[in-house]
């Protein structure tokens, strides 16, 4: 029968219920009625006992009338739990149909695993997760409403719900794997495609010392200068590669471990295997950094060698021009004109000396450095480099020693030259002093000659007069300014000489 033809007996059904027990309800009244009337008049029994008859023949009928409105109910009872079932089924089976697609997707992923695959296995098994949970929440709503299909969910439908949920849960156990497994072969694709990164790095670092190493041996300037900063920016990118893939694979080491020990196992067996190609490139950047240290090296003790060598050459011409000064004796002039060069080839030394020394200083500075050890560099590496660099500093020490005793000569050198100028000043004024007197002398010898008979030595007592008095002024003065002679020749011929009119001019203003 329809759902609708079930409605309509069942309300057919009630409606005959009510009348019959209407009916039945006005017979048991009017029945009793009767047995009360009977008690009084048939004291014989006779009339109550076709009562009682009759009385059983109700109360027959009523339970007629139950037993028939019962099974109205029990058949609208069971259409709905029909119902119930039916639409419960329906959502078991799409939860079943859909854990198919999701088992279907996820066998798939063991021949093709890639992420779009992955993610719609994903999508399928989250969508099974929401079928199962719909058709549990619905068996759990009418379960309480019905004993009648809690029985029928209990027997029939709950352990197929159940089928479903295993399913899911083994599915969502297998894409686990699968992710796992995507996620490890990605961190090793990833580790991968760094230290490949990193060994070509490590290969521009080689053919840039390759390249180096083929100059030859005689070059300078620019071709090495640009040969040696393209390897030090090839080495110094393959090393900063090389430190960054090293903690790359450290950090993806540690993650590897907290995977599934099977995953775990064949994952940290492949980055061992991209570490041992990383240790490879390793050694190849500490080769490439010991060729750049070497060559700097070379580059610096050349340059050093140079240097010491100009120095060298003009500490050794102010010694020349400076033993010119003591060799013979020397006009004024000459020894003028030498102490000049003297003094120029001194400056020039000694500038070179404390240049030289300068640089000697921030190369010892720089050895000294180099017996830090870097990461990663072997003991053996490190006494080879430590050695090297004592030796380095040892020879600085030792040509910072010979800069020092040249910057020593050259102290004693200043102070000779100094002695030099200091009598070329007083050579100076004594000559402009004698030119002076003489012609002081020449103009007396016009008074002598009027004055001839004052005197009997011819004027010569008048002259030596004269310039005792002019020697005299010039050493009061000197006395009370606290002038030396050397000071006062300077004063009175800066550039070597005095004119007649200035030495008098000077003399006039004396007190």
């Amino acid at each position: 029968m329809s759902t609708q033809e079930v409605r309509s007996a069942s309300e057919k059904t009630d409606k005959a219920e009510q009348e019959a027990t209407w009916a039945l309800t006005e017979a048991k009244r009017s029945l009793i009625q009767r047995q009360i009337e009977a008690k009084a008049k048939d004291p014989t029994g006779g009339l109550s006992q076709e009562l009682l008859k009759l009385q059983s023949r109700l109360t027959a009928a009523q339970n007629d009338v139950k037993k028939h409105a019962n099974t109205s109910r029990s058949a609208e009872q069971r259409q709905q739990v029909q119902k119930i079932s039916g639409e419960a089924l329906a959502k078991i089976t799409e939860a079943e149909e859909q854990g198919n697609k999701a088992a279907s997707l996820v066998e798939k992923l063991k021949d093709q695993g890639s992420e779009e695959s992955i993610k719609v296995a994903e999508e399928a098994i989250a969508e099974l997760q929401g079928f199962v949970r719909m058709a549990n929440r619905f068996l759990d709503e009418n379960r309480r409403g019905s004993e009648e299909f809690a029985s029928e969910a209990s027997s029939k439908l709950q352990p197929r719900v159940k089928a479903v949920q295993a399913k899911l849960e083994s599915l969502q156990v297998a894409i686990r794997s699968h992710l796992e497994k995507a996620g490890v072969k990605a961190v090793l694709s990833e580790c991968q495609q760094r230290l490949e990164d990193t060994e070509a790095a490590v290969k521009s670092s080689s053919d840039a010392e390759a390249a180096f190493l083929k100059l030859p041996a005689d070059s300078q300037g620019e071709a090495i200068a640009e040969a040696m900063a393209s390897l030090e920016a090839a080495v110094k990118a393959a090393n900063g590669s090389v430190n960054t893939t090293r903690a790359h694979l450290g950090v993806k080491r540690v993650n590897m471990k907290r995977m599934s020990p099977e995953l775990s196992t064949s994952g940290l067996e492949e980055i061992e295997k991209l570490q041992k190609r990383l240790d490879e490139a390793t050694q190849a950047v500490a080769k490439g950094k010991k060729v750049v240290a070497e060559k700097q090296q070379e580059v610096v003790q050349r340059e050093i060698s140079t240097k010491l060598k100009e120095t060298e050459a003009l500490f050794e011409a102010s010694k020349a021009a400076s033993a010119l000064l003591a060799a013979t004796e020397l006009s004024t002039e000459d020894l003028a004109a030498k102490t000049k060069a003297a003094g120029e080839a001194h400056r020039a030394a000694s500038e070179a000396v404390e240049d030289f020394s300068r640089k000697l200083q921030v190369r010892q500075q720089e050895a000294s450095r180099g017996a830090v050890a870097p990461r990663g560099e072997s003991a053996a590496q490190l006494f080879a480099r430590s050695a090297a660099a004592a030796t380095g500093v040892a020879e600085l020490a030792s040509m910072l020693d010979q800069a020092d005793k040249m910057q020593a000569e050259l102290e004693t050198q200043r102070g000779r030259l100094q002695e030099e100028k200091d009598k070329c000043m007083a050579q100076d004024v004594l000559k402009v002093s004698t030119d002076l007197v003489e012609a002081l002398e020449k103009k007396m010898e016009g008074t002598n000659g009027a004055a001839a008979s004052l005197t009997e030595d011819n004027g010569n007592l008048a002259a030596h007069i004269y310039l005792g008095q002019i020697v005299e002024a010039l050493r009061q003065s000197l006395a009370r300014t606290s002038q030396s002679e050397d000071a006062l020749a300077k004063t009175l011929a800066p550039s070597g000489s005095v004119t007649e009119s200035k030495f008098v001019s000077y003399l006039q203003e004396l007190p």
